[in-house]
């Protein structure tokens, strides 16, 4: 398994710690993306919510947990590359913005996860960077990560 960055080389929150990376569909990060890598790093405080980096092999996919949902347009490094914010993403229940997929029932869930997402970028791929806001994980400091992968 190659290295898509180095983990070390990022700027990741203190209570963070590179732990893994994940190859292929299940990385969880984009939907149906099969060529997509993740880096995930775990906090001391709760390891059922990792800050996670997902690098996907094309732009035309969304990050999971935020498909059709519009976010907030921001822009990042100098200026030129465009992200989306995304404050929440979808959960199973009952709850705010809530519809069906099929069956199941799920709801716009803002309480802590954030994410920006990066696409359009030269080579095609595009960048998911989540985390949590109660872990440390800002959206400055998202902002922050994807300033040093973004061209």
């Amino acid at each position: 398994m190659r290295m898509i960055v180095d983990p070390a080389a990022l700027p990741i929150p203190p209570d963070f710690k590179f732990r893994f990376q994940v190859e292929g569909e299940r990385a969880g990060g984009f939907a149906a993306d099969p060529g997509q890598a993740v880096l995930v790093y775990g906090s001391g405080r709760d390891v059922n919510r990792p800050l996670m980096i997902a690098f996907g092999s094309r732009d035309d996919v969304a990050l999971i947990g935020t498909h059709g949902h519009a976010g907030t347009r921001i822009k990042i490094g100098n200026g030129t590359v465009t992200a989306l914010y995304h404050d929440g993403m979808w959960k199973p229940g009952a709850g705010r913005s809530q519809k069906r997929i099929g069956e199941t029932l799920i709801h716009w869930d803002s309480a802590d996860v954030h994410s920006l997402t990066i696409g359009g970028l030269p080579d095609g791929r595009k960048i998911g960077i989540r985390g949590a806001r109660s872990l440390g994980v800002s959206l400055g400091q998202l902002v922050r990560i994807a300033d040093h992968l973004a061209p």
